[in-house]
């Protein structure tokens, strides 16, 4: 499977009630095959996107296994969460 990372510095800087075309502006262009389901159920009517951790981030403690779900609703971030994979 083709990995899309993330790194941490991205993730942190997205906020909950940007709109979908800001944060996915900023997003790897090409979008993993990952499971949508992690940790727990997503926001209701909510899409999500799932990427690992960028390598170069694992030294922050976190590890190669985390991983980062973006999740939105009506062209709006409503959620973003770190789980561990």
């Amino acid at each position: 499977m083709n990995t899309t990372y993330l790194t941490r510095a991205a993730y942190d800087g997205f906020r909950v009630g940007q709109t979908e075309q800001a944060v996915i502006s900023q997003l790897p262009r090409q979008l993993a095959a990952l499971p949508l389901y992690v940790g727990v159920p997503p926001p209701s009517a909510a899409t999500c996107r799932v990427f690992s951790i960028h390598p170069t981030d694992a030294d922050s403690g976190r590890g190669l296994n985390t991983l980062y779900r973006l999740c939105f609703r009506a062209g709006v971030l409503v959620e973003k969460r770190e789980f561990p994979a």
